[in-house]
């Protein structure tokens, strides 16, 4: 049975302090270092990759032949690097939404040290049976940065934030513009392993798809910039490989609009 809605009219939400909106106010009207932070984020609403923020370092190894509203599929070399992450129970919003809350409160400061960190990119949601038609989130993961990733913050007991390092690794990307919705989600997945298999490249054994997002939620829709990634069989060495046996030529590129993706550096690996 359902339990029984409450009696009466619902109370109204406290209302916020008076002084510490003020204060707020006056702080921001004479900050300019606060007000140079606002004036970037609201540009961020409209850029396909947002400025300032830190991103897991990786270099460009190969383009994949293949069509993209972004860009050709990538195949990038990833530098080790540390998340916070949750474990997600269901799909939709509602879920995103929880996740997304648990790490944004362990990253601003709820966790063991009451050690604020700064937002990183992109937000990183882990996709169960990569292989099959229905993919549900597993698990979101929020970027640390890289000064926290050697000793990081512990979470709180009960949390439901855990610290993993991920490995250097070689993933194949494929970047969309949108919205990420299942149903583009698995279009661009689909689209990547056809990608791969035409640069006789196979994902790696149980690699899960990781869709990842770049934008803010109040970011326009058509600026966005996400990406779904596979880790790759065999590493760089599947990929030199393939490389000599006559695959498309390597090349390093910018992330669009000219505004690259922090940390990345082009690199060739058929030498």
């Amino acid at each position: 049975p359902f339990p029984a809605a409450p009696r009466g009219p619902v109370p109204p939400p406290p209302l916020p302090d008076a002084a510490e909106v003020l204060s707020s106010l006056v702080a921001l009207a004479t900050d300019r270092e606060k007000q140079a932070s606002l004036r970037e984020e609201t540009k961020d609403l409209l850029r396909r990759t947002p400025k300032g923020l830190e991103t897991p370092k990786y270099a460009v190894v190969r383009t994949l032949d293949g069509p993209g509203t972004l860009g050709a599929a990538e195949l990038r070399a990833y530098e080790p690097f540390t998340v916070a992450r949750t474990s997600m129970r269901g799909s939709g919003a509602g879920a995103a939404g929880e996740g997304f809350n648990t790490l944004a409160a362990y990253l601003f400061g709820k966790n063991e040290r009451a050690q604020s960190m700064a937002m990183t990119m992109p937000v990183q949601t882990a996709m169960r049976d990569a292989d099959g038609a229905c993919a549900q989130p597993s698990s979101m993961a929020f970027v640390l940065p890289a000064r926290f990733a050697d000793a990081p913050p512990a979470p709180l007991a009960s949390s439901g934030v855990r610290i993993d390092t991920v490995p250097a690794r070689l993933v194949a990307v494929q970047a969309f513009a949108g919205l990420a919705t299942d149903e583009e989600v698995q279009r661009q997945r689909a689209q990547l392993l056809r990608a791969l298999a035409d640069a006789s490249l196979a994902p790696a054994d149980g690699a899960e798809l990781i869709l990842l997002q770049y934008n803010s939620p109040l970011t326009v829709p058509w600026r966005r910039r996400n990406e779904v990634a596979l880790e790759v069989a065999g590493g760089i060495a599947a990929a030199r490989a393939a490389a000599a046996a006559g695959a498309a030529a390597i090349v390093g590129g910018a992330a669009p609009d000219s505004e690259p993706a922090g940390g990345v550096a082009a690199t060739a690996v058929a030498r």
